[in-house]
């Protein structure tokens, strides 16, 4: 396997997301769903995706809500974890009974 470069390093400050401008794209863009790339996509993982290209937005936290809450209904149970990042926090503000 071969060591990334920047293994030790700090990162270059055009390396660095921009955290407010992330969070006001999570709440202001909205994605189009009959673009492939800004649906919701699964991975072994979790969701994949950037506010920065419409691909985690607020509108898939609610989709992909409604749709526990629908599977919940239906089969009685419900577990809902988060990932420590950015925009974790603040996605769920969508979730029903948050």
């Amino acid at each position: 396997m071969e060591v990334n470069p920047y293994t030790g390093k700090l990162a270059e400050p055009a390396m660095l997301v921009n955290v407010p401008k992330l969070v006001t794209a999570y709440y202001t863009e909205v994605p189009d769903p009959s673009m492939p790339e800004q649906q919701v996509a699964f991975r072994t993982d979790g969701h994949r995706g950037s506010a920065f290209y419409k691909a985690f937005k607020e509108w898939h936290i609610l989709a992909i809500s409604q749709a526990i809450c629908r599977y919940c209904n239906q089969q009685r149970m419900m577990a809902v974890a988060r990932r420590m990042h950015s925009l974790s926090k603040k996605s769920q503000y969508g979730i029903p009974g948050r």
